[in-house]
């Protein structure tokens, strides 16, 4: 592959082949959401026949799977070494200290032990229980610590145990070993979702503390982890360990393993896809590499569509043919249909578990209303009245059969050509190969849907009679009588004796028939039975897993490496720039070893996620839940040319965080599906002096926003909702209900908006962020050929040059848009924080007498009653005081005070954190009843003496007149 390689695919071969599909899915395959017409562009004259279909690239949003048992070599070569224990007599191994089981295989052999030698060699995993325990094929001959290593490796001499079958290891032919060779099968796919923990500090914190802190935790870096290599010179004469790259991950932001130039190629396909006689093992695994970890545009579709088959009916893997799981469900050959029908009869019996695995998918359709862009018997679908399963075109194959209808009288199908390919799985093709038709491909079957009918249950509708018959167009399709809104009941006969009930599908929302292109020519059809047939040779029919099933986008992750030498853009490989290469001490006789391999991982995720606290709101926010999209550089920035004589400046803002509509390549980042890179121009004319243009690459959508690289998706916030109130997320304001509304439909393609109605969400229940697109920005969109805004309130258009005698014509030119700076919008809490959880201490003293002891609170044995209350909304510094408190205790017996105990606690009667410097202080009040009237109680006295005094009292003797003094002797 190179920069300006053109390609096809649709009516030509595809040049530049790394292993990808061939040919394109047919229209009636295709969805207009996911797959666009590519035309080549501007030629001269009328346009090119020439043409590729290709994905959509319009800034839609890919969420994560990743593909078990993933290697990059022969799993022979690599060893797993796990710490645990195992006791005499037994034949499992518990892991500990962290070890888990995620890196074993059943069938790996025990190689080393240590420091304890218990098992014998070549002992091999049995079985994996659980992610801490392994079964072995032998017992232990003694007890070991959990300390113990043991170390596993694949045996050499099933070294392709996890790649597909060849008929030198099996007994299928070679058609069917190629059909076993699809990347979307071969192998289970599931969805990646790490747990991001967070926790907020014990004790007082403002809420802009709990911000940071949190914010400081998303983002925190482990060390620098460095890749060395060992590299040699020519001669071999000196050796180094060189390192090539190094990852630092973040909880939000995390290395993804990737496809490389290297591995996704023709050379590897070329072994992968040998399906007899010698084969290099290593390249074989290393071209499935590449689709270890995939995008899904709709992974609800996905999830849900993986359970519809149900499971494999039949022991061993899919290769069996049995139906279920990937080989999909089948209709048998004992229930055909004829052209016309109106009510198609699936073969599966209907009871409540196989009708629900429809059911779930079809809710998830719900979700994706641009899937339902369909014509169906030239009748527009709707999202409101319709659903669809895949169905393969044509039946399984050619053949004869006794059919108990007919007393079992022998009926013939032959279709010809239009049958299933040997070549292709039981179910769909992902078109590998050039030789096989895209009529192998499943296709979409809408079906009726009736949203008034999706409570009703399996038990509560009628049926329509099919009777003891082999043909037959009576079935009656009712749209008032459809269980959980889709699925009508069919009664079959299958023998004299024998009736069952089976789930069919109706059409009368478009055009009450099953579609015409499902249905063939038997040539051996018996008359007066019908010859355009469907389901004589069985047809597949279900969810179908392939990449190329309608509805289910797919994408691998890829470095970007034009080709294994990471060539700078360039016409042909001799005119570039630079190459990511490495030659042994920079030696121009050392040759030169690709640095391509070593960029096997992508970062993905959140780089720098926020939750911050709006002080004006005064509520929590969460933002940057994706990675921005950057101005960027282009390719040669910086680089100085003779030819002409130019330096590329160096865009000093290259990192600054933007979004762009229409975007323009910066010839960094290579794709395929943006070949060929001839955007680049000059046109001139009569009146136009020479100029350079850049025009729209068809490759990109137009007026599509990319404001994105990655991002993080919040799946869910491991919080019931009984306990959402109390819990952190609870606690900063945000409603259970602003991220699980499942009475309202959802996309993960919505984008949120800045103002507006964000307290909901939209009602998004999986959520992330995006740029703020402000209404200020629009104006400034349009733009004339060579990118000078021009603002006007009218709606942007592209431009085309032109001009007297003007060459080259035709060139599609959209406003490049890109604005920065851009933040991003911000997901708000709907109410503002609890931010005092237990407002006020309670203050315990056994100052106060037993029986009027208190007790409360969480914890028990606490005997001292509450004698005061201390407010914490009125901090002081770094003191909380409670002055004198309202509450007021009477003692009323005799008591002696030798020591008080006195505790702080919380509301809940748990202790509280504070500090020796804190203090509790009583005032103790004793009352005194004092004689204020003292005159007047002796005279009222019996006693003659009390009456005198009191006499005295009330008329003193001035006795003082007379009395010499010196006032020197009073003062001193």
């Amino acid at each position: 592959m190179f920069w300006t390689t053109y390609q096809s695919r649709d009516n030509a071969t595809i040049s530049g082949d790394i292993g990808q599909t061939q040919n394109a899915p047919y229209p009636l395959n295709r969805c207009k959401a996911d797959l666009n017409t590519k035309y080549w562009f501007g030629r001269s004259g009328a346009a090119h026949i020439r043409h590729r279909i290709d994905g959509i690239n319009d800034g839609a949003r890919y969420t994560i799977f990743t593909r078990k048992h993933t290697f990059y070599g022969t799993p022979a070569n690599l060893d797993y070494t796990v710490e645990g224990s195992a006791d005499v007599a037994s034949n499992i191994i518990t892991l500990h200290h962290g070890a888990t089981t995620a890196d074993l295989i059943v069938g790996m052999e025990l190689i080393t032990q240590s420091p304890e030698v218990v098992f014998g060699i070549g002992e091999v995993i049995n079985s994996i229980i659980s992610e801490t325990e392994i079964e072995m094929s032998g017992n232990a001959s003694s007890n070991t610590n959990t300390h113990n290593l043991f170390t596993f490796r694949f045996p050499v001499a099933d070294s392709d145990e996890f790649l597909p079958p060849t008929t030198n290891n099996s007994s299928f032919t070679p058609d069917e070993c190629e059909s076993f060779r699809d990347p979307a099968l071969w192998g289970d796919y599931i969805q990646v979702k790490n747990l991001v923990s967070v926790k907020a500090n014990p004790g007082y914190n403002s809420p802009t503390d709990l911000a940071d802190q949190l914010t400081q935790e998303l983002n925190e870096r482990t060390d620098f982890q460095k890749y060395d290599y060992p590299t040699e010179s020519a001669a071999k004469d000196f050796i180094r360990r060189e390192a090539f790259t190094f990852k630092t991950e973040t909880p939000a932001y995390k290395v993804y393993n990737c496809a490389t130039a290297s591995y996704y190629s023709k050379v590897g396909y070329n072994q992968w896809s040998i399906t007899g006689g010698s084969w290099n093992v290593p390249e074989a695994y290393q071209y499935l590499s590449s689709y270890q970890n995939i995008g899904i545009k709709r992974p609800e579709l996905y999830l849900t569509g993986l359970k519809v088959n149900g499971s494999l009916k039949g022991e061993g893997d899919y290769t069996g043919g049995f139906t279920g799981d990937r080989n999909g469900l089948n209709t048998g050959t004992e229930i055909p249909m004829g052209i016309g029908e109106s009510v198609f009869v699936s073969g599966v019996k209907w009871t409540k578990e196989n009708i629900l695995r429809f059911k779930d998918f079809f809710d998830a359709q719900s979700s994706y209303p641009e899937l339902f862009d369909y014509t169906q018997n030239d009748t527009q679908v709707n999202i409101d009245e319709t659903r669809f399963i895949h169905m393969n075109l044509y039946d399984s194959a050619n053949g004869s059969g006794f059919i108990p209808a007919l007393a079992d009288a022998v009926r013939f199908w032959n279709f010809g050509a239009n049958v299933r390919s040997p070549k292709v799985p039981e179910f769909g093709y992902d078109l590998y190969d050039a030789s096989v038709s895209a009529s192998q491909t499943s296709y979409p079957l809408f079906i009726d849907y009736n949203p008034a009918n999706e409570n009703v249950s399996e038990n509560d509708v009628g049926y329509t009679d099919r009777g003891f018959n082999y043909f037959y167009d009576g079935l009656e399709p009712n749209y008032n009588d459809l269980a959980y809104g889709f699925a009508r009941k069919i009664r079959v006969q299958t023998t004299e004796s024998t009736v069952e009930y089976y789930i069919g599908f109706q059409f009368t929302k478009t055009g009450n028939k099953i579609p015409d292109h499902f249905f063939h020519t038997n040539a051996s059809a018996t008359t007066p039975e019908p010859t355009q047939v469907l389901g004589a040779g069985g047809r597949t029919f279900g969810y179908d897993w392939h990449f190329t099933s309608y509805g289910t986008a797919a994408m691998i992750l890829y470095n970007g490496n034009s080709n294994v030498l990471g060539s700078s853009f360039a016409s042909n490989l001799d005119s570039t720039l630079y190459r990511k290469t490495y030659r042994f001490a920079q030696a121009t006789g050392e040759p030169a070893t690709s640095l391509d391999p070593y960029q096997f991982g992508m970062y993905l995720g959140a780089e720098t996620p926020v939750i911050s606290y709006n002080e004006e709101q005064q509520r929590f926010q969460l933002s940057n839940l994706h990675t921005t999209e950057k101005i960027g550089n282009i390719f040669d920035a910086g680089i100085s040319r003779n030819a002409p004589q130019q330096k590329t400046p160096d865009n000093p803002a290259a990192d600054d965080p933007c979004y762009k509509i229409n975007k323009r390549l910066v010839k960094w980042n290579y794709c395929p599906e943006m070949t060929p890179y001839d955007d680049n121009f000059n046109g001139s004319g009569t009146v136009n002096a020479e100029t350079a243009y850049i025009s729209h690459n068809v490759g990109i959508e137009p007026w599509s926003i990319m404001d994105a690289q990655s991002g993080l998706f919040i799946e869910d916030w491991v919080v019931p909702e009984d306990l959402w109130d109390e819990s952190l997320i609870g606690i900063m304001g945000y409603r259970y209900e602003q991220f699980h509304n499942e009475s309202k439909v959802s996309s993960r393609q919505t984008r949120l908006k800045a103002h507006g109605a964000n307290a909901d969400l939209h009602n998004i229940n999986i959520i992330t962020t995006n740029a703020n697109v402000s209404e200020g920005d629009i104006g400034a969109y349009q733009m004339n050929s060579v990118a000078a805004k021009m603002p006007t309130p009218v709606l942007p258009v592209a431009t085309t040059p032109t001009g007297e005698n003007f060459t080259p014509q035709g060139r599609y030119i959209t406003p490049a848009v890109v604005v920065s700076p851009v933040n991003s919008v911000n997901i708000t809490a709907q109410r503002i924080p609890s931010k005092t959880l237990r407002p006020y201490y309670t203050i315990r003293s056994d100052i106060i007498a037993e029986p009027n002891q208190v007790l409360g609170g969480y914890t028990s044995g606490i005997t001292m009653p509450i004698v005061a209350i201390t407010n914490k909304a009125n901090p002081y510094g770094d003191f909380l005081n409670g002055f004198q408190g309202q509450i007021t205790f009477t003692n009323t017996i005799d008591r002696v005070l030798t020591r008080i105990r006195c505790s702080i606690h919380e509301p809940d009667g748990s202790a509280a954190r504070v500090d020796l410097n804190s203090a509790v202080i009583f005032r103790i009040d004793q009352e005194v009843n004092a004689k204020l009237n003292l005159v007047g109680d002796l005279l009222q006295s019996k006693d003659k003496q009390d009456q005198l005094i009191a006499q005295e009292v009330e008329e003193p003797l001035l006795e003082y007149q007379d009395l010499k003094y010196d006032p020197k002797e009073l003062f001193e």
